[in-house]
């Protein structure tokens, strides 16, 4: 019913709006690249004879932090992108 269609469209604008307030917008786009780079410091890619013929494993997306950071947003995305040191 219509009624039923403005109750939804509701909550989605109330969902929308509270994601505005979200503290992590507060942060400057700075000390998420900070963030980034203490997250993606570590060298995820390991050595291991048995894994390939070259010995290098690729890790899997979830594995690899700059590719899980530029997944969660545009923002976050755009900014892991302008941070080469991370891939």
């Amino acid at each position: 019913s219509l009624l039923v269609e403005q109750q939804n469209r509701l909550r989605e604008i109330m969902l929308q709006a509270q994601s505005l307030l979200s503290p992590i917008r507060k942060i400057p786009d700075e000390i998420l690249q900070r963030v980034f780079d203490d997250c993606c410091e570590k060298n995820h890619f390991e050595f291991d004879a048995n894994k390939s013929k070259s010995g290098l494993a690729t890790p899997a997306a979830e594995d690899t932090p700059a590719l899980v950071l530029s997944s969660v947003c545009s923002r976050w995305r755009r900014i892991a992108l302008s941070l080469p040191s991370i891939w």
